[in-house]
C-alpha cells in the first residue's frame, strides 16, 4: 500500500468511519442484527441505501418495496461502472470486478479525477486500493456502531435529523437544471398526495419513477427546442 494511495483515500476513510459508525447504530436500533449489518454493508454497500433501509424498516415498509427503492437508488453504480470501463480495459477480470463493484460516489470521483489529470501515474491498482480500504472501513465502521449501541445505551433520535438532511444534501447536489427540480418537488409532491390516498409502501417507488420520467421528458423536450432554435 503506497503513500500516494493512502494520502488520496484518507478523506473517504474518515467519512466513511463517522457516518459507517451512526449507520450501523441506526440499523441496529430498527432491529438488524449484528451480523446482517454486517451482510448489508457487504452486498449492499451503500450509505445512502443503507440509511434507507433503516428508516423504510422503521415505518413498516415491506421487503419488497426496500428492494426495489434501494434497486432505483443505486442505477448510478452501474452508470459509474460503464463509464470505468475504458480505465480498466487489459486488466484482469478480477480487478475488473473489484473495481467495479466496490464503486462508491466518493471513490469514482478521486479515481477519475486522477485518472485524467495530465501526466497522471494513477493506476487501476491504486485505484482498487482506494475502493478496497473505502469498503473495508465502511463494513468495519458499521459493526462497530451495532456493537456500540448494544452495549451502550446511545440516543440514536438526533440521527433522524442526520438521515433527512443526508437526503436533502444529495438531492439539492443533482439539482443543475431544471429538470432536476423539477424531478425532485413532483416526487415529493406526489409521494404525498398517493401515501394520504392509497397508504402503501411501494408508493414512494412509484412517485420516484413517475417524476424521474417526466423530469427526463422535460428535459429532452428542453433540448429539442434548444437545437431546433440553433
Amino acid at each position: 500500500m503506497s503513500i500516494k494511495v493512502l494520502k488520496q483515500a484518507l478523506p473517504i476513510l474518515v467519512s466513511y468511519f463517522a457516518i459507517g459508525l451512526a449507520c450501523g447504530m441506526v440499523l441496529y436500533e430498527v432491529g438488524y442484527s449484528v451480523v446482517q449489518i454486517l451482510l448489508t454493508s457487504l452486498f449492499i454497500y451503500s450509505g445512502a441505501g443503507q440509511f434507507l433501509i433503516a428508516n423504510m424498516t422503521s415505518v413498516g415498509a415491506g421487503v419488497f418495496s426496500i428492494i426495489l427503492t434501494i434497486a432505483f437508488l443505486n442505477v448510478r453504480f452501474i452508470l459509474m461502472s460503464l463509464s470505468s470501463a475504458q480505465i480498466v480495459r487489459g486488466e484482469s477480470g478480477w480487478m475488473s470486478f473489484l473495481f467495479g463493484t466496490t464503486i462508491t460516489d466518493e471513490t469514482y470521483g478521486v479515481n477519475y479525477t486522477l485518472f485524467h489529470q495530465e501526466g497522471s501515474e494513477w493506476t487501476v491498482k491504486d485505484a482498487v486500493s482506494v475502493n478496497l480500504l473505502s469498503y473495508i472501513v465502511w463494513g468495519g465502521a458499521t459493526v462497530l456502531g451495532a456493537l456500540l449501541v448494544s452495549y451502550i445505551e446511545v440516543d440514536t433520535f438526533i440521527m433522524s435529523y442526520g438521515l433527512t438532511a443526508l437526503f436533502i444534501c444529495m438531492t439539492v447536489s443533482h439539482f443543475k437544471h431544471k429538470a432536476m427540480v423539477l424531478s425532485a418537488v413532483l416526487s415529493a409532491v406526489l409521494t404525498v398526495i398517493l401515501q394520504v390516498l392509497f397508504d402503501n409502501s411501494m408508493i414512494i417507488v412509484i412517485a420516484a419513477v413517475i417524476a424521474s420520467f417526466i423530469g427526463f421528458r422535460y428535459h429532452q423536450s428542453v433540448r429539442e427546442v434548444g437545437e431546433v432554435r440553433e
